[in-house]
């Protein structure tokens, strides 16, 4: 294993001024992780511990780099300052971790290749494309789930058709991939 594996990548952590989100954070950086912390403590609170600038100093005195954003992950203004904040210091997000809230939490993946830009720059991307579906069956995999309540709906990993099946969709032949869709790589 190299000695830095997560050098060079950028993770944003809500939630970060403390506990779980911060001993992520704190792990991350160890191993070469720029952090970008996302969380609502910018001043200290008589009966919690650490801020978003206390947690910052930890990263960094264990050797890592990190800036602060004071802000709530439930507000889109501070989620995109998050963001420019990320791609301003340090060019990018590679890494997300959503640890503020009990915001329900689920995986998505697809069944099959998805037409994408990925796919068509893929040796034999034009012959791909036309055995891939249309990046809207996630689209519509994603707001089934979304739709769902989410004290019921969490802790799942989901595969996008078997979403669509389930919620009565029989035929998902609109979304292309030919008869035979290439199945993704990363499913057995």
């Amino acid at each position: 294993m190299p000695a830095y594996p997560l050098a060079g990548r950028t993770m944003v952590v809500s939630g970060a001024s403390r506990g779980i989100g911060l001993a992520i954070a704190v792990a991350a950086a160890t191993r070469g992780a720029n952090i970008v912390l996302l969380a609502k403590t910018a001043q200290p609170h008589p009966k919690l511990p650490g801020t978003v600038h206390s947690a910052v100093a930890e990263i960094e005195a264990a050797g890592g780099k990190a800036v602060a954003v004071v802000g709530d992950v439930r507000r889109e203004e501070d989620v995109r300052r998050a963001a420019r904040t990320a791609v301003d210091r340090f060019g990018g997000i590679d890494i997300c971790v959503n640890n503020a809230s009990a915001i329900a939490v689920n995986c998505l993946w697809p069944q099959t290749y998805i037409a994408t830009s990925a796919v068509a720059n893929m040796a034999d991307g034009s012959a791909l494309l036309d055995s891939a579906r249309d990046p809207a069956i996630m689209g519509d995999a994603a707001a089934e789930i979304l739709s769902r309540p989410a004290k019921y709906t969490t802790g799942n990993c989901y595969i996008d058709a078997e979403v669509l099946i389930e919620s009565g969709v029989c035929d998902l032949s609109g979304y292309g991939g030919g008869e035979r869709p290439i199945p993704d790589l990363f499913l057995d």
